[in-house]
């Protein structure tokens, strides 16, 4: 039996709608048109993120303080094509995949910061897509971030932190995460085997 794409991604959107007010939402869903308005950086959330959308008006709370010139996209429309891809389905997560480099392109972006760790490592590991603009993870964008970054309060905490380690990239998103948490007033990180 076929996958269920339409479940699939159904169950993602009604998650957002159901958490989610219109008036909270600054990040797009729907594909640009051909002549929008260009952004510095384009903040790809994939399309997981939005059944988790307290994390998304966190970073582009985070991006808004910054003051930068981005525009947050996410949803079905901007997916990379993984989950076509675990489920043998090549051709479409090809298509996918290349289908958001395109949307990306409409807004003549310096820099791709990527939210979701699969949407990252499906370009850059699998797919081995060649980007015409720079990309990295939103722990290392925020990681050269840190000088602009005020803190409010302490958090009297110990948290760890589990990160990959398969190749450069992923260590370097680890050591990016490890650095964010480190920075935090008051947060104990603690080591795990």
């Amino acid at each position: 039996m076929p996958y269920d794409y339409g479940q699939y991604f159904g169950e993602i959107t009604l998650t957002h709608d159901l958490t989610t007010l219109p008036g909270e939402r600054t990040w797009r869903l729907a594909p640009p048109g051909r002549d929008v308005e260009a952004h510095e950086i384009v903040l790809y959330l994939g399309c997981n993120v939005l059944r988790t959308s307290h994390m998304i008006r966190t970073i582009t709370a985070i991006f808004d303080r910054l003051g930068l010139d981005y525009v947050a996209v996410g949803g079905p429309t901007y997916c990379c094509g993984i989950v076509h891809h675990q489920h043998g389905d090549q051709a479409a997560a090809d298509g996918m995949s290349h289908r958001t480099v395109e949307l990306f392109e409409r807004f003549r972006p310096k820099e791709i910061v990527m939210w979701c760790p699969s949407c990252i490592y499906f370009y850059d590991e699998v797919q081995q897509i060649r980007l015409p603009f720079p990309f990295r993870h939103a722990t290392e964008f925020l990681v050269d971030q840190l000088p602009k970054l005020a803190f409010s309060c302490d958090v009297p905490a110990r948290v760890a932190l589990h990160a990959h380690a398969q190749s450069e990239a992923r260590r370097r998103e680890g050591v990016a995460a490890r650095r964010l948490l480190e920075a935090v007033p008051g947060l104990r990180y603690v080591e795990i085997e």
